[in-house]
């Protein structure tokens, strides 16, 4: 039986300050929706490191649910969403996941 959770997806956005800190920022309200956490594929690993990311997991949500958000939040750990598939026919979205652990900037992750 699948794994079934509540997430919250946030769209977040980053600016610089004076000292060309990374400043993060909610662009939209958090929102709350039901995902089905299935595997990552091996794949996933490599393609999450060339992103400065480390893949955590993969999560199925209904497509008219997701609004191009980038940060998903679930058992109070933020991850960054680096990569989406819909598959064709389906109606529900493959939300790929991870945490940082490269040098790059990700809105909401910390390493």
């Amino acid at each position: 039986m699948p794994c079934v959770k509540k997430v919250t997806l946030i769209k977040e956005t980053v600016s610089y300050g004076p000292r060309h800190e990374p400043i993060f920022s909610d662009a939209t309200p958090k929102r709350a929706v039901f995902a089905e956490f299935i595997s990552a594929q091996q794949s996933e690993f490599f393609q999450a490191s060339a992103a400065g990311l480390a893949a955590d997991g993969t999560v199925l949500v209904w497509a008219f649910e997701y609004h191009g958000e980038n940060v998903l939040e679930f058992d109070g750990q933020r991850f960054a969403i680096y990569r989406t598939y819909l598959p064709e026919g389906s109606k529900k979205i493959e939300l790929h996941y991870g945490h940082q652990v490269g040098p790059n900037t990700v809105p909401g992750v910390t390493p």
